[in-house]
């Protein structure tokens, strides 16, 4: 993992325990990350705390409508998964640029490599047919070189493709929780007015079934009175 991934994720973790230590979201500064954590620069700790800060007002959201139980465990489960995916991605994209960076390297290096054969063989062609052997020899090195060339670019390009699906496939399936979540919180809404509908018609049965019994009952103690 590089340097500023480990600084986005640090600040994450910062911040989630400030928040469960009584913090509130915008209580928490970059200057209170930096110190807890002791590395990076504010502007990547800044960026990290922005993205963390809307992650928690859209698990605050969806959690609003629900009981507090029931909505800080589907905070904490968004917030888990979040941190999850990002991880992932960040580790995967990490490998991938560390991939990348060496096909770079190497096809640097092979370029290099492609000049300096051109230039011995500028120099085997100026020796005359004295070289001839040494210019074959040099023309086949420079004909691999190339054909190393092609293939390092070919897999750098093809390293940066993976990133880029990496990244589509990672926003995706973060969108698909998201709308697992949220429908997942309208499930649960829905069965709480059921049952809370239900619990009322259950009421509303033992009210009039104790009208009915206590009406009768009214009566007789009333009798004896007039008759008296």
């Amino acid at each position: 993992m590089s340097r500023s991934s480990d600084t986005r994720q640090r600040t994450r973790e910062a911040a989630a325990h400030l928040a469960a230590g009584g913090k509130r979201p915008h209580e928490i500064t970059v200057d209170l990350i930096y110190a807890a954590i002791q590395q990076g620069s504010r502007t990547t700790i800044n960026d990290a705390l922005k993205i963390w800060r809307d992650e928690r007002t859209k698990a605050d959201a969806l959690g609003a409508d629900l009981p507090p139980a029931l909505a800080d465990s589907m905070r904490s489960l968004w917030v888990s998964a979040i941190e999850h995916g990002e991880r992932v991605f960040e580790e995967r994209r990490g490998a991938l640029e560390e991939q990348v960076a060496v096909e770079c390297s190497r096809a640097d290096a092979a370029e290099q490599r492609c000049a300096e054969v051109q230039a011995a063989l500028r120099h085997a062609t100026a020796d005359g047919a004295t070289e001839k052997q040494e210019h074959t020899q040099t023309r086949a090195e420079l004909a691999i070189t190339r054909e190393a060339l092609t293939v390092a670019q070919t897999r750098a390009t093809d390293l940066e493709e993976q990133l880029a699906q990496l990244r589509d496939r990672a926003a995706h399936e973060q969108a698909t929780l998201q709308d697992s979540l949220t429908r997942q919180a309208a499930e649960f809404r829905d069965t709480l007015a059921i049952r809370d509908r239900s619990y009322q018609a259950e009421i509303d049965k033992a009210r009039i079934i104790c009208c009915r019994t206590s009406t009768p009952h009214a009566k007789r103690r009333s009798a004896p009175t007039a008759n008296w």
